[in-house]
């Protein structure tokens, strides 16, 4: 949520009303919002995989917001 509690970083057009504001991190490929001023462009790790490396997670952060790292983790290992 931001600051005050009411929800994630939304994106309002100024050209376009009636139309709910965009949640930031779900903006990726969004072409009104580009018009607002949004990158959709994603943020990106690399990092190599090594011999001891269990699973790789591939998740927005929405998943972070609500799971901590160990919760992922147990919850991937099921599937292996």
């Amino acid at each position: 949520t931001d600051c005050l509690g009411l929800g994630p970083p939304r994106l309002w057009s100024r050209l376009v009303s009636g139309i709910p504001g965009l949640a930031i991190s779900r903006g990726l490929g969004d072409t009104l919002a580009q018009t607002c001023g949004l990158v959709p462009e994603a943020e990106l790790l690399v990092a190599p995989l090594r011999e001891g490396d269990l699973v790789l997670v591939v998740a927005s952060d929405g998943v972070f917001d609500v799971l901590e790292d160990a919760d992922v983790l147990r919850r991937c290992l099921g599937f292996r």
